[in-house]
């Protein structure tokens, strides 16, 4: 039992992942110049 008490947070973190990965996907497929810009993006 103490198992299934440790396991539900990473199954929330990677339903939440999974959640907004999708999210991005699906607004990509709907704006393909959001996805370009992040390509574009440079951290330095």
């Amino acid at each position: 039992m103490p198992d299934a008490l440790l396991r539900w947070p990473w199954r929330l973190v990677a339903v939440v992942l999974l959640a907004a990965l999708g999210y991005v996907i699906w607004r990509g497929y709907q704006q393909p110049e959001l996805i370009l810009d992040f390509a574009a993006m440079r951290l330095c």
